[in-house]
């Protein structure tokens, strides 16, 4: 009804007075001393396949989603802020970077609007260092969380030459069957870059369960990439929480099977020669 939509319309004035406050210099100095993840696409070129996604579905089992609930009350850090650093960890390994950016959607809506129906939604960046453990690591990426960030400007950061929008993200959302990149019909200058990505971990959980999915553009991973991704994720994940004091830097995403394969089974050169 009118008093709705009059309510509505008060409600987008004053996110957009809050986007306008936003200090775009301020921000963009800071995102200078990270990079946003550098992936090559198969396919460059403009096609139908850029526009379409690979999802893979999986669920943790009982004992790792145990360890991360103990480890997650025991850090003080919930289950989204462990799960976004295992994550950003796999994939600065697989840029060979360590700092990166990587975003997450969120559903904004101030308090004295709480009762608005629908939501504001925007972007986050989430930083992260690869530098001394998974503790620092929590720790660095709670710090450079910027309060004003959820007010950010996408569409006018993006705009800015030296600095590159993340195109890897996390979301804990419901899991859905489609992936998350734009297509076409939905690219306009209103929603362009507002959490869509390249690549994506989305995940939900319940006190006995932790289902996630995984979501790439077909020119960037393809269904045996995103298993091999999966499998270097639990990798990860269970190699962090069973010894939170190693060094990032020196954690390997292998794994048993893909050691086994790269270091001694490629290795097996004998071969019979005349003697």
């Amino acid at each position: 009804d009118n008093n709705e939509i009059g309510k509505l319309k008060e409600y987008l004035e004053f996110e957009a007075e809050k986007l306008k406050e936003t200090d775009i210099e301020s921000l963009r100095v800071q995102l200078l001393n990270y990079s946003a993840p550098e992936f090559s696409l198969k396919n460059n070129a403009e096609s139908n396949s850029q526009f379409e996604t690979e999802s893979l579905l999986s669920e943790l089992n009982e004992k790792t989603f145990s360890k991360l609930k103990q480890f997650a009350k025991d850090s003080g850090y919930s289950i989204f802020n462990v799960i976004s650093c295992v994550w950003a960890v796999l994939v600065a390994k697989y840029c060979n970077q360590d700092k990166v950016i990587l975003s997450f959607p969120i559903g904004i809506r101030a308090k004295q609007y709480v009762d608005i129906k629908g939501c504001f939604v925007n972007t986050l960046l989430s930083f992260f260092d690869l530098e001394g453990n998974i503790f620092d690591m929590l720790g660095n990426n709670r710090s450079k969380v910027i309060k004003e960030n959820k007010y950010l400007s996408i569409l006018e950061l993006n705009q800015e030459s030296d600095f590159k929008l993340p195109s890897v993200s996390i979301a804990e959302t419901g899991l859905r069957l489609v992936g998350p990149t734009l297509t076409k019909k939905y690219e306009s200058k209103t929603s362009l870059n507002i959490g869509s990505s390249d690549l994506l971990l989305e995940f939900e959980y319940s006190y006995i369960s932790f289902k996630y999915m995984i979501h790439s553009v077909k020119n960037l991973f393809d269904i045996d990439g995103l298993n091999r991704i999966n499998l270097q994720f639990l990798e990860l994940l269970n190699k962090i929480l069973d010894t939170p004091q190693i060094d990032l830097r020196k954690l390997s995403i292998l794994t048993a099977l893909e050691y086994q394969t790269i270091v001694y089974d490629w290795n097996k050169t004998e071969a019979p020669y005349p003697k």
